[in-house]
């Protein structure tokens, strides 16, 4: 066993793309990086995903701008050129995937507005998106009542560096740690945000596989303009879940008035003849508990450990 995933094993890091080993959850990670705090778990995730030998190159008692600086942005740092060399080690032409990848990373989101931004036919760009979501580059993010889905990148460190590092890089014409860093720590708490809503997902499978949920299927909502992050429906009950993620710290009032926007959004879902249920996920949340909203933090989640 410690043969094949072990850390001298050529399966511990990048081949796992071959063999589709499964990531680690969020909720691991505080095993890795014991002195972080919560939050600082979350943004470490959005950083670099659950593949664990990205995880060993941090160093102890580093903090999220140590990581992003030691392992993205020095000379010779060892994330700073991996997309590149996953792309050549994959393909023979590795520029039209960087383009589809970043395109998607930048909100590209189907295969019609890839084509645009990219200039590649909408055939082919829908055959090169097959093979990156066959590699666990990029994933298609279902919508619930729909056929249609949502195109994103999957692999965390990719997306870091589309949307963080290689803006920026691009802007400058070089990557100088002193000069680039501040600007991408600007960017992080929108990035960490976009990932959270994958945690979220992720909380509520855990409560389901645990008996404290009942949910047959879910998605993101989508209609005329009208967005929920996630709905989960319980057939057997006849329950939809309405779920507003939020990477912030809320108070009563801000509670109050997502639960207001949710049930308006929520008469949008074709659900006759199903209960309600509001429930907002928050990094933190202060106050008392707010009547018909069920609220979820960090403080919630199945962390193993960690402050």
């Amino acid at each position: 066993y410690r043969g094949v995933i072990g850390g001298g094993a050529p399966l511990y890091g990048r081949a796992r793309y071959r063999v589709k080993l499964e990531e680690l959850e969020p909720w691991h990670l505080p095993l890795f990086h014991p002195w972080m705090g919560r939050d600082d778990l979350v943004r470490l995730y959005a950083l670099l995903g659950g593949v664990p030998y990205y995880h060993t190159l941090v160093k102890k008692g580093w903090g999220i701008g140590d990581t992003i600086r030691n392992l993205f942005l020095e000379p010779g740092a060892p994330l700073r050129d991996e997309i590149l060399f996953l792309l050549r080690e994959e393909f023979r032409d590795p520029v039209t995937y960087y383009s589809i990848l970043k395109a998607v990373a930048r909100g590209a989101a189907t295969p019609s507005a890839i084509a645009d931004v990219t200039g590649i036919h909408r055939q082919h760009v829908s055959k090169y998106l097959h093979v990156l979501e066959q590699l666990g580059f990029v994933e298609r993010e279902r919508i619930l009542f729909s056929k249609k889905g949502r195109y994103r990148v999957r692999d965390k460190v990719m997306a870091t560096w589309f949307r963080l590092i290689e803006p920026v890089a691009v802007s400058t014409g070089v990557i100088e740690p002193e000069a680039v860093l501040p600007r991408v720590m600007e960017g992080l708490e929108s990035h960490t945000a976009a990932v959270f809503e994958e945690i979220a997902r992720r909380y509520i499978e855990w409560l389901t596989a645990r008996g404290a949920l009942r949910i047959d299927e879910m998605g993101r909502f989508v209609h005329r303009g009208v967005e929920i992050d996630i709905v989960a429906l319980d057939h057997r009950g006849r329950v939809v879940h309405v779920v507003e993620v939020k990477w912030g710290d809320l108070d009563e009032r801000d509670v109050r008035r997502i639960a207001r926007e949710l049930e308006a959004r929520a008469r949008y879902i074709p659900s006759e003849g199903y209960g309600l249920r509001l429930h907002v996920v928050a990094r933190s949340y202060r106050g008392e508990r707010v009547e018909g909203v069920e609220v979820a933090t960090l403080r919630d989640m199945p962390f193993r450990t960690g402050v």
